[in-house]
């Protein structure tokens, strides 16, 4: 994502941006790399969605003028439709273990397991 006329904010290190989701060619630019991932490894057991960077550049070049103020409605629906064709492409995956629904109302969502000892 990038505010139009603007530079990027940049994450950790310089180098991470968040992806415009809401654009459906970043959501099969995201499924398409899992799908690789999870068809050359069979192995993975395990995938870990990471959202190390929060929403900094409040912009999408996928969404027109008058639709920006949807950006974080956009951004989670694709989100929730890259999860579901995951999920549906890979039914038997322990991907399954997070249930979509409980990430779509969210604005910005960590998926990690955390503990403490």
């Amino acid at each position: 994502m990038k505010a139009p006329l603007r530079e990027p904010v940049l994450g950790r290190g310089g180098t991470q941006v968040v992806l415009d989701l809401g654009n459906p060619q970043v959501q099969d630019f995201i499924f398409n790399l899992v799908d690789t991932l999870m068809t050359n490894y069979p192995e993975i057991d395990y995938i870990k969605w990471d959202a190390n960077m929060a929403i900094m550049n409040h912009g999408s070049d996928y969404l027109p003028k008058d639709e920006q103020s949807h950006l974080y409605i956009a951004y989670h629906r694709g989100f929730e439709n890259v999860c579901r064709r995951i999920r549906a492409k890979y039914p038997n995956s322990p991907y399954r273990r997070v249930p979509v629904e409980a990430v779509v109302s969210i604005m910005e969502c960590f998926l990690t397991l955390m503990s403490f000892g």
